[in-house]
């Protein structure tokens, strides 16, 4: 993620200012051009919050092969490592961020089924801070922070949609809480992960 929040909900808007259909962009995180994000960073809380960011904003997600293994450019930034061969490793649908990218398309597809109108629905930043972005996209709250795992929790009250009392699911966690009476909801951030509220009572099998 970026150091500030704030570069990322400039570019949120100017995106949507700037195209007639941003449902039809790109949206990725790594390319074959570029050193990998683990080899800048590897912090695996701020993988997950960054490939959340790319599968649930507008437009296609797009997944660099490897980078659901967490591929790092093992013996130099730029190319030819990172364009390491998937085959290294074994091909592991147990790895985290593998697991991760399974469930979030679950979630997208799930949003899709429910609201036709999900995927030309803008993602509209609802909340920011130097470390935390809320993103509300259909009826999906997604709550990301650049700070890391080794960070202490902290809470934030962000402002949404949502109906007065009620019920939300984390569908990263499958926990629920009730939204409170002026529509915010306190979100807790632990350990660096990111959140995916979801309207409890639409959650079907996400949970």
């Amino acid at each position: 993620m970026t150091s500030d929040m704030s570069d990322l909900v400039r570019s949120i808007q100017d995106t949507s200012r700037a195209c007639t259909d941003t449902s039809l962009l790109g949206s990725f995180s790594e390319n074959h051009d570029n050193p990998r994000f683990p080899s800048k960073n590897d912090d695996m809380a701020l993988a997950r919050n960054v490939i959340t960011f790319t599968m649930l904003t507008d437009g296609i997600p797009i997944i660099y092969q490897g980078q659901e293994q967490h591929y790092c450019s093992l013996g130099g930034e730029d190319n030819p490592y990172n364009r390491e061969a998937l085959w290294l490793s074994g091909y592991d649908r147990n790895h985290e961020l593998y697991r991760l990218i399974a469930l979030l398309n679950k979630v997208r597809k799930h949003a899709m089924h429910e609201d036709s109108t999900f995927l030309t629905a803008r993602a509209e930043a609802v909340h920011e801070s130097v470390q935390t972005i809320a993103i509300e996209k259909g009826e999906l709250l997604i709550v990301l922070t650049n700070v890391g795992s080794r960070s202490a929790n902290y809470t934030r009250s962000v402002r949404s949609r949502f109906t007065t009392g009620s019920l939300v699911t984390d569908v990263l966690t499958c926990e629920t809480q009730m939204v409170k009476p002026n529509g915010s909801l306190d979100v807790t951030l632990e350990a660096g992960q990111p959140k995916i509220y979801y309207p409890s009572r639409k959650i079907g099998d996400l949970c």
